[in-house]
């Protein structure tokens, strides 16, 4: 093979190549944008203990959980922190449409496995939960989330 030919098939095994990790590159992109849920991301809230007593809970519970917060969704896991206790609940959630589900792997107040479905809304940039009527909620609709990033 001469030279300039021998130019021209490593050329366009580097074009071909190139090609290649684009559309890898490109298709990991896609992946992970059709990953991203509709309210995935940082969120921070400050629930008072009047809040939590309107969205059903005791005044035992609302003692414990009253506070400032921070939640973060991403790829179908939460964690959602109260930084005046330092507690922490960690679990799962889906979105179908409208309507959310959080499944709890820990937190205060909640037993691993329970769940709770509520229809969300995202709004300039202020996240709300509304309780559904009939199905468990587990104080849902009790802060408003405001986008931290």
């Amino acid at each position: 093979m001469n030279r300039s030919r021998q130019l021209i098939v490593v050329l366009l095994l580097a074009a071909v190549s190139a090609a290649g990790t684009a559309t890898a590159t490109y298709a990991r992109t896609a992946v992970l944008a059709r990953a991203s849920g509709p309210f995935d991301g940082r969120w921070a809230a400050t629930v008072t203990r009047a809040q939590l007593r309107r969205a059903g809970a005791d005044a035992p519970l609302a003692a414990k959980l009253y506070g400032p917060y921070t939640a973060l969704y991403e790829q179908s896991r939460f964690e959602i922190r109260n930084r005046r206790t330092g507690a922490v609940a960690r679990g799962t959630f889906t979105v179908r449409g409208k309507v959310s589900r959080v499944v709890f792997a820990s937190g205060v107040g909640v037993k691993p496995g329970q769940f709770s479905e509520c229809t969300w809304s995202v709004y300039r940039d202020r996240l709300t939960f509304k309780a559904i009527p009939g199905r468990p909620n587990l104080l849902c609709d009790a802060p408003v989330w405001v986008r931290a990033g």
